[in-house]
């Protein structure tokens, strides 16, 4: 699987019946992107997705199962710490709370959330001021009715992991 963002931000997740599929898919995806924009050189961000590795949808769920550290964003004053996020192995609920001890304070179920969204697009990012320090591709939130959790990954590997798990599961 792999996602696209348009321009508007919007993005499209496509999921192939096997990685032959997929890597043809992306290639088409990407000449058309480059021929379209002039042929220009293809980009950092084209690279970076190239070189992790292909994972099975179980193996995402077991990696978001098995927990990892987040910057987590308030939406109270937007600023942002380490957390430790996991979705429990029912995978009903996402769980944060302290990243050293790693464990968990608190919780939502999954059942409520009513979308994922790639990128830094949340009141909690904007109220950071231009003094947020994680790169906007590295960023998602999952929605609620009446809030958002905000979250930037620390890795791409994690960014792909933990958006496209969550999409599964919302």
């Amino acid at each position: 699987a792999f996602v696209l963002i348009g321009s508007d931000g919007k993005g499209y997740t496509w999921i192939a019946e096997n990685d032959v599929e997929a890597k043809q898919w992306f290639s088409d995806i990407s000449a058309a992107i480059d021929s379209a924009a002039g042929s220009r050189a293809p980009s950092h961000s084209v690279s970076v997705l190239e070189s992790l590795p292909t994972r099975s949808d179980a193996e995402r769920l077991a990696a978001v199962a098995t927990g990892s550290i987040l910057m987590k964003y308030n939406q109270r004053d937007g600023k942002s710490g380490a957390r430790w996020v996991r979705v429990s192995p029912d995978h009903a609920k996402i769980h944060w709370g302290d990243a050293t001890k790693k464990s968990s304070t608190s919780s939502l179920p999954l059942k409520d959330a009513i979308a994922v969204m790639h990128g830094a697009k949340s009141s909690a990012f904007f109220k950071q001021q231009g003094a947020k320090k994680d790169h906007d591709y590295f960023c998602f939130s999952v929605v609620f009715e009446k809030r958002s959790l905000d979250f930037a990954a620390t890795s791409a590997q994690a960014l792909v992991d933990w958006y496209l798990a969550l999409a599964a599961l919302a």
